[in-house]
């Protein structure tokens, strides 16, 4: 489904949630039932349709079982946005699960797709996914050094250094580049402690790749001179301090890395700052 099916079915989320609340239910349950009555409308639908009922006869057509079994789908989808963080991958990974289980009891696997010999074509059909970095830097008592960014809304408008890589750049490279265009820092990226994928919002999809930047010696510490454009205010932070200034994503996505660096785990795949 496209964008725009997804972004209505946020809509509908969040609308259908407030009168959820107003009527002392969750989203979930308001989904549930909602979704059993949507199924009834589908059965008087297909029983209208076929004549089924001989003291009514025809009152429908198949046109109103295809809206009904529509809307069983969207009530479906916004009941699965309620219960998990992201629908699209909870569909898609169901999906997969029953497409492959089909398999293993006869059913004929989809056929391969058509290949294209314009290589132009081909490429420039591929989904656009774009990459950023960040790197994680402490000071000798372990806190983290955070950047406020002044061209970002809202109050939670800190972030780790870092940033988009450029064209046909690697992202260890780009790591370091933009440490030095935001704080004037050469800072030489360690070991890639994770990666973590953000889904598309009006921008396309984004992969993060989190650096260890290492522990910054006072006297290293004095010589920021962060770019005005970018970086209106730097300081130290604990995790702890940080939950007050990063958006969620972005601290549980602090909170991985420094795991990994810690050594308390490997380097995690997130979606999102999540686990899979």
């Amino acid at each position: 489904m496209d964008e725009y099916t997804w972004s209505i079915i946020d809509q509908q989320r969040g609308w259908l949630g407030q009168h959820a609340a107003a009527d002392g239910l969750d989203l979930i349950q308001l989904g549930t039932l909602k979704l059993t009555e949507e199924i009834g409308e589908v059965a008087t639908a297909l029983i209208g349709a076929t004549g089924t009922n001989p003291r009514k006869g025809i009152t429908h057509g198949m046109d109103d079982v295809a809206d009904e079994l529509a809307d069983v789908a969207i009530t479906a989808l916004i009941a699965l946005a309620a219960v998990t963080d992201d629908a699209r991958e909870a569909l898609a990974a169901r999906l997969t699960h029953v497409y492959t289980r089909s398999l293993d009891h006869g059913a004929p696997p989809l056929p391969p797709p058509e290949f294209e010999p314009d290589r132009a074509a081909w490429i420039a059909a591929m989904p656009r996914v774009l990459t950023a970095t960040i790197v994680v830097i402490s000071d000798p008592q372990g806190r983290v050094l955070l950047v406020q960014q002044p061209y970002r809304p809202g109050e939670r408008n800190w972030a780790l250094p870092g940033g988009g890589v450029n064209e046909n750049e690697p992202p260890r490279i780009g790591a370091r580049r933009e440490v030095a265009e935001e704080l004037g820092l050469d800072i030489t990226p360690g070991r890639l402690l994770g990666v973590d994928w953000m889904p598309a919002t009006d921008r396309p999809p984004i992969l993060i790749c989190s650096y260890e930047g290492g522990i910054l010696a006072p006297e290293q510490a004095e010589k920021i001179r962060p770019c005005p454009a970018e970086v209106s205010e730097f300081g130290f932070y604990t995790l702890g301090q940080a939950e007050d200034l990063l958006p969620d994503h972005a601290h549980r996505r602090l909170a991985a890395a420094l795991a990994v660096r810690d050594g308390h785990a490997e380097c995690v795949d997130l979606n999102q700052g999540r686990l899979p």
